[in-house]
């Protein structure tokens, strides 16, 4: 399966952008994304390298390690960018491959109408909505019709995607922890 990744959603930054945004301030980076609350794609992130070198990048992973990301489908290439989703305020929101999905996610693990994100007192619940390929969050399977709740630093994988969940709170403390090994 070659990896294909998503087209950037209108208007939208990409994760490394996101990073930096969050660096100078959390309220202008949720101003800029629309949201203070997203799913950043666990992907392998592109980052400009420091000396601004148009010849190497940097490679960041959650983890730090190497810069593929295993997959049960094998190794998955390193994207040349990712995008965050931002999470709209709205009471559900539909994650599909449907252009009329809240979220879209245009990867062929993904259904048409594959979860959905639930507002309900004190945060978010995550729900399947009878996908082909699962819900899992932190690597537990969440059920057809299942709710199960959000914490930021959660895991959510639909199909083949990986996506951390989070406040953009939550990841500009983790930013400053970001290992940034050279390839």
């Amino acid at each position: 399966m070659t990896f294909r990744p998503t087209p950037a959603p209108l208007g939208g930054l990409s994760v490394g952008e996101l990073f930096a945004l969050l660096a100078d301030s959390v309220e202008a980076t949720t101003l800029r994304l629309g949201s203070s609350i997203a799913l950043l794609p666990l992907e392998p992130w592109v980052f400009p390298n420091q000396d601004n070198s148009n010849h190497d990048t940097t490679i960041t992973t959650m983890a730090g390690h190497a810069p593929l990301v295993r997959t049960t489908l094998g190794k998955q290439a390193p994207a040349l960018s990712a995008w965050p989703y931002p999470i709209p305020a709205m009471p559900t929101v539909e994650i599909g491959r449907t252009r009329q999905a809240g979220i879209r996610i245009d990867q062929p693990t993904i259904s048409r109408v594959h979860a959905e994100l639930v507002r309900v007192p004190g945060g978010l619940q995550l729900r399947d909505r009878g996908s082909y390929n699962g819900t899992m969050l932190n690597g537990r399977v969440v059920g057809s019709g299942e709710a199960a709740a959000l914490s930021d630093g959660d895991v959510v994988t639909l199909g083949e995607t990986q996506l951390l969940y989070g406040s953009l709170q939550h990841f500009a403390k983790i930013a400053p922890k970001l290992n940034h090994p050279k390839r």
